[in-house]
């Protein structure tokens, strides 16, 4: 026989064993979740899970694990869906459930940011031939969103007699060494006013409150800055409260009789009392007067909530009393 010819006679032969043991082996896989063509973001950090199920007939069929299968998710990071990985990675995929006649796999992954595209593949070879997901729509894709150092989702002022009083909530907190409130008056100039300990890393709502004991008389400008433990940092956006020093005071609390309002430099006022429902239970104004006694006997004992407001509407007071 020429020699050529048996060189390509025996080409065609280790090509067909090949392809027997690549795609006769493993019957089937699929049904991948999230599905091929889908499309999933998550922020980085977060847990992305896998599905895929896989079929070899006389194996998967019976309960439980099939003997020798194994799987993998296999994923590459890519500039844009559709264009070649720039790197390829595997991570073992575990046995999970028998659906059918099929055995489903899992497998659980937090990549760093950037945009993946992934698949499946089973072997029931050790891992020398894979078969791969079947993919009618193409690979699933994900994309992963760098994550904040804080989620902030709320930073708020409030003013309580004569001081200020700030209040922000976190959903998550990645390497939050602390916080830094600012203050300013012009939006040039900054003071920090105090340092607030972070939680560190924190996957759970928390909430903070610090007291401005000395707001300056009028605009009153804060910002928080956040500092990780390496030294990185950011604002958070900029929050205003117009200060008005109220010149109130309101005793006692307790009270058995009489509630004393003391308005000083406000003449003119309305003081309302809520119950706990929100309810207005009384009102009184105040005209042209320095001090006013409000009786209270009429009232059952508890807690409710004083509100003295000015002319304007500006609000003077807002606390808490217990009538005993």
């Amino acid at each position: 026989m020429n020699k050529k010819l048996l060189f390509k006679s025996l080409m065609v032969f280790i090509f067909s064993f090949s392809g027997l043991n690549a795609f006769a082996a493993i019957d089937w896989v699929g049904n991948m979740f999230p599905s091929s063509g889908s499309s999933t973001t998550i922020t980085e950090g977060t847990d992305h899970t896998v599905y895929v199920q896989v079929y070899k007939d006389g194996v998967t069929n019976s309960a439980g694990q099939g003997a020798g299968i194994m799987c993998e998710l296999y994923y590459g990071d890519v500039d844009a869906f559709g264009m070649p990985w720039n790197n390829v990675f595997t991570q073992a995929m575990t046995y999970n459930v028998d659906i059918g006649n099929n055995d489903e796999y899992q497998a659980t992954i937090a990549p760093g940011a950037n945009l993946y595209e992934l698949t499946c593949r089973c072997s029931d070879d050790g891992g020398t031939s894979w078969t791969f997901a079947d993919l009618p729509s193409g690979n699933a894709m994900l994309t992963v969103d760098a994550s904040l150092p804080v989620e902030l989702s709320d930073f708020s002022a409030y003013q309580k007699a004569n001081e200020v009083e700030l209040h922000w909530i976190t959903q998550n907190e990645i390497a939050n060494r602390f916080f830094a409130i600012e203050k300013s008056i012009d939006l040039r100039s900054w003071e920090i006013i105090t340092e607030i300990e972070g939680q560190g890393t924190f996957y759970f709502e928390q909430e903070y409150n610090f007291i401005d004991e000395n707001p300056y008389q009028g605009l009153n400008y804060y910002r928080l800055k956040q500092v990780d433990f390496n030294g990185d940092y950011s604002y958070s956006e900029t929050i205003s409260i117009e200060f008005r020093k109220s010149g109130i005071n309101v005793f006692p609390n307790p009270i058995d009789e009489f509630l004393n309002i003391n308005l000083e430099a406000t003449r003119d006022a309305t003081v309302e009392i809520f119950n706990l429902h929100g309810q207005l239970i009384q009102f009184v104004n105040i005209e042209n007067e320095d001090n006013e006694a409000i009786n209270m006997l009429g009232l059952n004992s508890g807690v409710y909530l004083i509100r003295v407001i000015d002319k304007s509407g500006f609000q003077l007071f807002n606390e808490m009393i217990i009538k005993r």
